[in-house]
């Protein structure tokens, strides 16, 4: 905890590197640096060599399927939007 904000470092690395996400936030310069600055290099890196990228776990975003007309009963995750469990 960094000013009371959960913040990204040097142990998240390698399972954040393993994720399909597009955005990790939050990484501080002034908090383990190094955390910092290797997400800078990998992204650089996947800049000129690009990995395959595999968009499907975002379709299933209830947001995204509304918007391409799914009725609200045949999302694949309502539970995200209702907070069911």
């Amino acid at each position: 905890m960094f000013r009371y904000s959960c913040i990204f470092g040097v142990r998240d690395i390698p399972v954040l590197l393993k994720q399909p996400h597009l955005v990790a936030h939050k990484f501080y310069i002034q908090y383990q640096p190094a955390s910092y600055f290797c997400i800078l290099k990998t992204i650089r890196q996947r800049t000129f060599s690009p990995v395959p990228f595999n968009s499907s776990p975002y379709a299933k975003i209830p947001f995204v399927e509304l918007n391409r007309g799914v009725p609200f009963f045949n999302l694949s995750h309502p539970e995200w939007i209702m907070k069911i469990h």
